[in-house]
């Protein structure tokens, strides 16, 4: 099953930041008064239809949508209003408008810029403007493909100098109506589109591989986020911008629409930051292979340093690795990275070659899905040795194995004899006959040493708390590898404590510092935290040295609540958004939190207050009221689950019923070696053999394990959970009880 091609996701452009490439400028109608006269309102469109459409095709390899594609023929001659200047120069200017659209995009059929000619799109608030597109955005085939744009309306204004008279062609092929919200929104919780065993770039596990992200790009077509590609260096090292890919991305597909996005991230492991977008749109396919299922293409532009891009290195031997890694966009969603062991050479399919793939089979941590097809597989030594073909790995399914079309065989392609349909004339243009190829940066720092800071783990606002361990992050920006560094912070008015750091950070590397744990009492606070002498020198750039943040700690109990629909649910999850609301109460019928629409399929809120009862009621329109019966609601108590159910409309829950570490002795158990490690296992051990449910909880209710015991002694597996406070919770038929673990 090839990981075909799913979200449909684009692009914004917010007036002032890099993005799609423009040329600068601001559209003639901002400094004079013209005025849009002409609109063209585009065809109905029956959201409730497309959403019951999408709901059937979950789990199928069609395409996600995002929008509805209406095909159409506008032009400069059967649309928009002309206005002639005093000097003879014109201005063409149409405003098209998709009733009740979240967003929309475009698609030109005919696009050409002649010299001097200046294009813009705006939204009718100007606060989102793309251009100037001028004849360095034409390319060979006269086509074209927009970001995306929030909101029902645009308004496209051609400029035309009057030496180029009727020269200019703008004809738009496709409208699309974007009736989902799937980029706009900041608030769409850590996975997006993609499975929840999927992890972020910017977690833990990408902490090694900060440089080589810069890399990859999500690939777009129409109205798809289509694969992954990665941008791939030369022998030559001069920055032609070569992107690997799979060629069943390119099959029965014109590239030259494509539009690659670039830094499409969170800026946290947690993701609760929207991503930054950075675009190139068109490319020529260089060459492809059907065997190891490779394609090479080239953009039409030289990445622009802005973005950061990094040309990444290769291998093409047919040694093992010994660890494999894959970065990658599954579903469309921000940046992942997947983490494997040793590979070993196979055959994908029943017509391909032997030894044309290596096969994962087994991902340790992450997954891929569909949209990660094309994404780059590294070695042990952070080279690409593959792109993905296909496979059946999934979070529902990590036993599922993948594979990646190898460099090794797409670098003669089976002694092809033209370039077309192998790699080695591209990425060893002088024929050095080189078996691998480091990376490429074209964006060194102009600055020896700069060390960064910034907050990792650091709450603002704390609840019932005593004590906290603060964890913030250290990225290099310099050329210089950092070796060592002085971090010293400041409680309130206390004398500042200093820690000793050590180690290796390259450009643009990172690493998390644990400092000492620091006392709270009730109140606000400040904290201050800042980094100095690097490498025993001083720091080149001090604005990013240091930062400040208020604390605010109250007394009560947390109280949180939590709403959880399947996975399956993620992929349509703005169709059902504006479909749930609901409200917290008190039993006093105090309004804690009200809300109308549901930003993720597993959303959870948390509040510092008063012991008590309360009651979560939650509203269901006619359209979803069939999910009912899978919509979960737990309650929590300090991050303790206190109460469960399903197939509600309301859940009432106290404050005291979960008493911790005082379950009775009949169902007593013991969970050890408490503390533990994150890289082990624990035992639960009950008085007697019997069946039970458990999960491990963090914290804030997130159930990081879960399962069933059977005997008495229990070994539950936890290699990849991080450090910090958990709670082991079991239910039998008597009831809930709980267990503090802590790992180290």
């Amino acid at each position: 099953m090839k990981k075909h091609l799913l979200l449909a996701l684009a692009l914004t452009v917010l007036h002032g930041l890099s993005a799609q490439i423009g040329h600068g400028g601001s559209p003639y109608a901002f400094g004079n008064s013209l005025i849009t006269t002409n609109e063209i309102v585009m065809p109905y469109v029956d959201v409730e239809k497309y959403l019951l459409e999408d709901e059937q095709n979950v789990g199928t390899k069609k395409p996600f949508r995002f929008g509805a594609e209406i095909d159409t023929s506008i032009t400069l001659h059967n649309a928009g209003t002309w206005q002639e200047l005093p000097n003879g120069d014109r201005v063409w200017q149409l405003r098209i408008s998709c009733r009740e659209a979240k967003t929309m995009n475009f698609i030109f059929d005919r696009f050409f810029i002649p010299q001097g000619g200046r294009m813009f799109i705006y939204t009718p608030d100007r606060k989102y403007v793309t251009g100037a597109f001028t004849e360095q955005n034409n390319n060979p085939e006269h086509v074209f493909s927009t970001s995306l744009y929030p909101g029902s309306s645009v308004i496209m204004e051609y400029y035309e100098p009057v030496s180029v008279k009727d020269m200019g062609e703008i004809s738009i092929a496709t409208v699309v109506h974007g009736y989902r919200d799937i980029f706009f929104k900041t608030d769409k919780g850590n996975y997006g589109t993609s499975g929840s065993c999927n992890i972020n770039i910017n977690c833990t596990e990408g902490r090694d591989w900060q440089m080589e992200k810069r890399g990859v790009a999500l690939i777009l077509r129409g109205g798809s986020a289509h694969c992954t590609g990665a941008l791939i260096n030369n022998t030559s090292n001069d920055g032609t911008p070569y992107l690997l890919t799979a060629n069943h991305c390119v099959n029965g597909h014109n590239p030259s629409t494509f539009v690659f996005v670039f830094k499409h991230e969170a800026e946290s492991c947690n993701g609760t930051t929207g991503p930054t977008i950075y675009s190139i749109n068109y490319s020529s396919l260089i060459a492809k292979g059907s065997n190891s299922d490779f394609a090479l293409l080239r953009l039409s532009d030289t990445v622009p340093r802005s973005y950061e891009p990094l040309y990444l290195g290769w291998s093409r031997t047919s040694t093992a690795p010994t660890a494999m890694t894959c970065i990658h966009h599954p579903n469309g969603d921000l940046k992942k990275i997947s983490l494997a062991g040793a590979g070993r050479s196979s055959s994908y399919l029943d017509n391909t070659d032997d030894g044309t793939h290596w096969r994962v089979s087994r991902w340790l941590q992450g997954t891929t899905e569909s949209g990660s097809s094309g994404s780059p597989l590294f070695n042990q030594n952070h080279q690409i040795i593959g792109q993905l073909h296909g496979g059946d790995a999934s979070c529902s399914d990590p036993q599922g194995s993948d594979y990646y079309g190898k460099l090794y065989y797409s670098w003669n392609n089976n002694n092809a004899v033209t370039s077309s349909a192998r790699l080695r004339d591209w990425l060893d243009p002088t024929n050095t006959g080189a078996t691998s190829c480091p990376a490429y940066d074209p964006c060194t720092s102009s600055l020896s040493r700069d060390a960064a800071m910034s907050n990792s783990n650091i709450d603002t606002v704390y609840c019932n708390v005593s004590q906290t361990t603060p964890e913030i992050r250290i990225t290099n920006r310099g050329n210089d590898t950092i070796r060592s560094l002085t971090i010293k912070y400041q409680f309130d008015t206390l004398s500042p404590q200093q820690y000793s750091w050590s180690g290796i950070l390259i450009l643009n590397a990172f690493t998390t510092i644990t400092l000492n744990p620091i006392t709270l009492s009730s109140g606000t606070h400040t904290l201050t935290i800042w980094c100095e002498n690097p490498n025993g020198t001083t720091d080149q750039n001090t604005s990013n040295d240091t930062i400040v943040l208020p604390i605010s700690v109250k007394s009560g109990k947390e109280v949180s609540y939590r709403i959880k629909l399947p996975d399956r649910y993620s992929s349509f999850m703005d169709g059902i958004s504006n479909n749930v609301s609901w409200e917290f109460l008190r039993d006093d019928s105090t309004v804690i939190s009200s809300h109308n629409e549901l930003p993720s399929i597993d959303y959870s809120e948390s509040f510092c207050t008063q012991p008590g009862c309360y009651t979560l009621r939650v509203t269901l329109s006619s359209y979803i009221s069939r999910l009912r019966s899978e919509i979960t609601l737990e309650g929590y108590v300090n991050g303790v689950l206190v109460r469960s159910v399903t197939a509600a409309e309301s859940l009432r829950f106290c404050t005291n019923e979960v008493d911790i570490d005082n379950a009775s002795k009949t169902n007593d158990f013991m969970v050890y070696p408490n503390p533990t490690n994150a890289a082990g296992r624990v035992v639960v051990e009950f008085a007697e053999a019997a069946e039970r449910q458990y999960l491990i909880a963090d914290t804030k209710g997130k159930i990081c394990a879960k399962g069933s015991f059977c005997q008495e002694r229990n070994e539950i597996s936890i290699p990849y959970m991080s450090c910090g406070i958990y709670f082991v919770q079991v239910l039998d038929d008597k009831g809930i009880y709980v267990k503090k673990l802590i790992i180290n």
